[in-house]
């Protein structure tokens, strides 16, 4: 099986655990107009984290980030509609556009993973749930 196809594989997996791990389908949804605590995006010069009082903490250290992958959940209320998810060494971090210093999130992109395809986080394909928007460069021998 191609490494590309693999490590798709493993990448859709991450995904669907980590959405189903931040969101439990048991669980009672919120009033609309019930407050409901944002995700906050904390940066620090060693890792990328999210936090949420709903859900367990998530983080990676920036070495170790080997692909981002891009989230369309518009169809899937009640999470927020689009996420980037971090995909590390057996970790990962899924952080919501929506989330509180996701702004900030923009610079340390643009200046840690050349290549990222910004265009296709501002202006998402109609329909497409999941997407690669940078992957780490493989080093040849």
């Amino acid at each position: 099986m191609p490494t590309a196809l693999v490590a798709l594989l493993v990448c859709t997996v991450v995904v669907l655990v980590v959405l189903r791990l931040i969101y439990n389908p048991n669980q009672e949804i919120p009033p609309q107009d019930e407050e409901v605590e944002p995700f906050q995006v904390m940066i620090t010069p060693h890792e990328l984290a999210c936090e949420h009082p709903r859900r367990q903490r998530e983080a990676v250290p920036w070495e170790e980030i080997h692909e981002i992958v891009l989230i369309n959940a518009l169809e899937s209320p009640p999470i927020p509609p689009y996420w980037l998810v971090f995909v590390g060494d057996g970790k990962g971090c899924s952080v919501p556009t929506e989330a509180q210093g996701f702004s900030r999130l923009w610079d340390e992109v643009e200046a840690r993973f050349p290549g990222f395809d910004f265009d296709a986080v501002l202006e998402p394909e109609p329909g497409v749930t999941k997407k690669s928007v940078w992957r780490k460069p493989e080093i040849s021998h």
